[in-house]
């Protein structure tokens, strides 16, 4: 997009990445280059890199895409909502029981949670999806009233 961006204005946006450098659930995807900014750096808040003449530093992606990159650090999951911790810390949501009546009886099921105020075809607040018979994560939610529903 930043590239159509500056082929119709001439504007050159500042453009960056946030797609390559987290934590994967499949621990094998996980970039060395990752890995080794994590152990350097030892963070608790995305970052990004400067060299010592303040360059931003990119990792395993060409230079000329990208203005800065950011990394984020590995988060650990909450035991209490099933959820991973920064969205308690970093986003300031709060946990809340998906309601039982939502709970599948067999197989999975997606729950949203929409801002009452959103419409129908609008973009919900948070997605988890739930199992019969393993316990339900929380729906992690910004204050306010909210509205469920259900995908199979």
């Amino acid at each position: 997009m930043a590239a159509q961006l500056k082929r119709l204005t001439g504007i050159n946006p500042l453009t960056i990445d946030q797609t390559a450098m987290y934590e994967h659930v499949d621990s094998k995807r996980q970039s060395n280059l990752y890995k080794a900014a994590l152990a350097k750096m030892k963070q608790e808040k995305p970052f990004v890199l400067k060299s010592d003449n303040q360059h931003y530093l990119k990792l395993g992606i060409n230079n000329k895409l990208v203005d800065m990159q950011v990394i984020y650090p590995a988060y650990s999951s909450s035991p209490a909502t099933g959820r991973a911790s920064w969205l308690a810390t970093l986003a300031g949501f709060t946990p809340r029981d998906i309601p039982k009546e939502l709970l599948p009886a067999t197989g999975r099921r997606l729950i949203y949670a929409y801002h009452k105020q959103e419409p129908a075809d609008g973009v919900p607040a948070d997605v988890v999806i739930v199992e019969a018979g393993k316990a339900a994560p929380k729906l992690m939610l910004p204050p306010g009233e909210f509205r469920f529903a259900f995908e199979d």
